[in-house]
This record gives structure tokens, sequence and C-alpha cells, in this order.
């Protein structure tokens, strides 16, 4: 006998819907019951036979299409879950690039203030070592100026004494050494007085450009406090908003994931109501579940289920 036409050519996008099988049973129906057999005669029950065996061919025929079906569409969440991992990747590798050129710019602005507080220090230090030389050639010049006060001294008290000598020898070499002795030791008394008032106005103004200098570094030093305080505080501002947009993205990251969770369990709710529904009505569950999975990837035209 002839063998059965009807399995020549399946698509199952069209055939594994609700009742897609109903036209492709009854073709094979139609076909198998055509044939006449006359069951008495041998060559008729091996025909019987055959077509038996044509008709549970047909059978394992489709349930593999089917199985093979089934095995394609759980493929496709793995192959949306890679491309979701690509696209991830691609954008979180977008966003360094974005923000590279304000990273930068952060580093380039902590190098400058670096720049800036060596260079406070160096100055400070130059001012602190001028402040004393400035000491040191102060003291050296009062020394001096006190030596040539004493050197002064003795050659007035010299000169009294050779005075004094002179005076013994005559009233009148007495009177005018006398005379000449007075005159020096007040010269002497009065260069003196003027080398003690020299001296003092030299400390004087040392003691005030020591207070200026020391004003002055108190000064620097403050500002070089301030600014330390500013870089930290940019720094610390800058750490704030890095910490604040990594958490913000965490936290956006928690959020869609557990939208997704709670979509995906949500979906699961209705769609176990839905198989109830279909099985209260009389659908065995597979048919249930196959229906909802057909009307879920839009594969039953007008159909849609509202989540």
């Amino acid at each position: 006998m002839n063998e059965l036409k009807v399995l020549e050519e399946i698509k199952p996008a069209e055939v594994f819907v609700p009742n897609g099988t109903d036209s492709l049973y009854a073709e094979i129906e139609k076909e198998a019951l055509s044939y006449v057999i006359d069951i008495s005669t041998k060559a008729g029950r091996k025909d019987v036979a055959s077509l038996a065996r044509q008709v549970a061919s047909a059978r394992v025929k489709v349930d593999a299409y089917g199985k093979t079906y089934v095995a394609e569409l759980k493929a496709k969440p793995k192959m949306v879950d890679a491309e979701r991992k690509v696209f991830r990747e691609k954008m979180e590798a977008l966003q360094e690039k974005i923000r590279k050129p304000l990273t930068d710019y952060e580093d380039e602005q902590a190098r400058i203030q670096e720049e800036a507080n060596e260079k406070i220090r160096l100055e400070e230090l130059a001012r602190v070592q001028a402040i004393q030389e400035a000491q040191e050639k102060a003291r050296i010049d009062l020394e001096r100026r006190e030596a040539e006060v004493r050197a002064k001294e003795e050659a007035i008290e010299n000169a009294r004494l050779a005075k004094e000598y002179e005076a013994q020898v005559t009233a009148e070499a007495e009177r005018k050494a006398k005379a000449d002795m007075q005159a020096q030791i007040d010269q002497a008394e009065r260069e003196k007085a003027q080398a003690i008032a020299d001296a003092n106005h030299a400390k004087a103004e040392i003691e005030e450009e020591r207070i200026r200098l020391e004003e002055s570094q108190r000064r620097a030093l403050e500002q070089a406090e301030e600014l330390k305080i500013q870089a930290e505080e940019a720094q610390r501002r800058a750490f704030e908003v890095a910490e604040f947009d990594r958490q913000e993205k965490a936290r956006q990251e928690a959020n869609a994931e557990q939208a997704r969770a709670e979509n995906v369990e949500h979906q699961r709710t209705i769609n176990r109501g839905i198989i109830t529904d279909f099985e209260a009505v009389g659908f065995t569950t597979d048919q249930a579940k196959k229906i909802v999975e057909n009307i879920f990837y839009k594969k039953i035209a007008n159909v849609t289920i509202n989540y």
C-alpha cells in the first residue's frame, strides 16, 4: 500500500499553537481511513499492520518536531541575557570614557595645588633665612660698634693719665692738660652716647624687622593652611560626588533588578491563573500551558495578556 503523504512539510510555528494540530490530525485520519482493506486476507492484514506503523511513525515524527521547536524557544532567553550583558559592559565603558575628562581635570587641579603649596613653603623658608641673616648682621655690627667705643674709652683713659703726668711738671701745663683732657672726655662721652644711641637704634630696627618678618611668616602660614583646607575640602567634595555616583548607580541597578524580578513574578502569577481557568473549562494542563506560552510570545493574532 502507499505511504501517508500529509507529513511531507510541517511548520512548527503554525502547527504547535492552540488547536494547531487539529487540521493535521484530520488530514492523517482522513487519509488513513480512506483505505478499504479486506481483513479476511493475509495481504489485507499486512496492509493494516503497515498502516498502523505509518500512523505511529507520523506521531513520533510530529512529536520530534515539537521537541525541537521547544528547544529553540528555550534558547532565546539565553541569547537575550548574553546581549544584555554585552550592552551593559559597553555602556559602563562609555560612562568611564565620558567622565575621563573630569577625572583628568581633577588630577590636574590636585597637581597644581601641590605645586602652589610647595612654592609657598620655599618662599617661607627664604623669608626665615633672610631674617636669620639680618639678625646675624646686626649682631656683628653691634659688636663692632661696642669694640670701637671701648677702644675710644681706652684712648681717653690713656690720654687722661698722660695729662695727669704732664700736670705734675707745671701748673700751666696741668691747667692746659686738664682743659684738653676734659674736652677729650666730653667728646668721648658724646661719642660714647652717640654710639650707644646708634646701637639702640639698630637694635630697634632689627626688632621691628623681626616683628615684620614674623607677621609675614604668620600670614603666609595662615594662607598655606587655608589653601590646604580648601584643597582637602575640594578633594572631599570630589570623593563625595564620586561616592554618590557609585551609590546612585548601585541603587538604580538594584531597583531595576528588583522591578524585573517583581514583573517576572507578577507575570507568572497571572499566567498560573490563566492556566487554572483553562483547566476549569476542560483543557489539560499541558494544553493550557501551551496556549498561554503562545499568547505570551504573540504567536496568536489579536490575543494578548494584560499584565
